[in-house]
């Protein structure tokens, strides 16, 4: 079942006319450190589908450089189409949105991206409201 999941991924990815990404970062009950990334894409006819991409455990720190380095490597295996990539969405830690060496400062700079955004918990609290 995984296989064809995997497979499905694989096709959505080829056929898809652009997607974005949106990484987070957390703790889990061993205490390692997990960065799940969400996949959105787009197709011909603008209709979306979202997807958990991967969950990548996050063995050393999470310095915005062992993000990106997490996210490189695994696009790099998979043979993600990078080209297709238009923007990449973070939550507001220091690791992912640092100035210089944040995940998503080094992404954006990496594969020439136009669009970043940051959600932050206050944010995300004041829209609840």
């Amino acid at each position: 079942m995984s296989e064809n999941l995997n497979e499905q991924l694989d096709k959505d990815l080829s056929t898809c006319r652009w997607f974005s990404i949106q990484c987070d970062e957390s703790v889990d009950s061993s205490s390692t450190a997990q960065l799940m990334v969400f996949i959105r894409m787009v197709f011909a006819d603008f209709s979306t589908k979202e997807e958990l991409l991967t969950l990548i455990p996050l063995r050393t720190t999470t310095r915005g450089v062992d993000i990106y380095n997490a996210i490189k490597t695994f696009f790099v295996e998979k043979k993600v189409p990078l080209e297709k990539l238009v923007s990449v969405t973070t939550d507001g830690a220091p690791g992912m949105v640092g100035w210089c060496t944040g995940n998503g400062r080094m992404l954006t700079q990496t594969f020439h991206l136009s669009y970043t955004t940051t959600v932050s918990s206050t944010s995300r609290r004041y829209a609840r409201k």
